[in-house]
């Protein structure tokens, strides 16, 4: 039941609300070619994405098909903690204010011994 729920949510998004009906239940090669395009570009921004705070989320919303409401808003509290204070939502930030693309996942400067 969640895979259906997550694929239908995928193509929707992947081409637009009004295409869906036209699928009639069969993938028809110029709208396969336009999936795959749209999965492509999902996947490099997923890549280039803040990759701790995609992980958490994912993690989340798994364990939210077996918890109650009130452990699954309890349970992302506490992940939002952990990545609020992860140096990509700082760059997420700083990035939005200066008003760039974010610039995620870039390695720490160690303090010099």
């Amino acid at each position: 039941m969640l895979w259906t729920v997550f694929l239908i949510l995928m193509v929707s998004w992947a081409l637009g609300l009004a295409t869906l009906p036209a699928l009639g239940g069969f993938i028809h090669l110029p709208l396969f070619f336009a999936l795959m395009t749209r999965a492509i570009d999902l996947g490099r921004e997923l890549a280039d994405g803040p990759q701790v705070a995609m992980r958490l989320l994912k993690r989340s919303i798994y364990n939210a098909a077996e918890l109650t409401f009130a452990q699954s808003l309890d349970e992302i509290a506490a992940k939002t903690a952990i990545s609020d204070h992860h140096p990509d939502a700082a760059e997420g930030m700083t990035a939005f204010k200066e008003k760039r693309a974010p610039r995620f996942n870039q390695p720490r400067h160690l303090p010099s011994k």
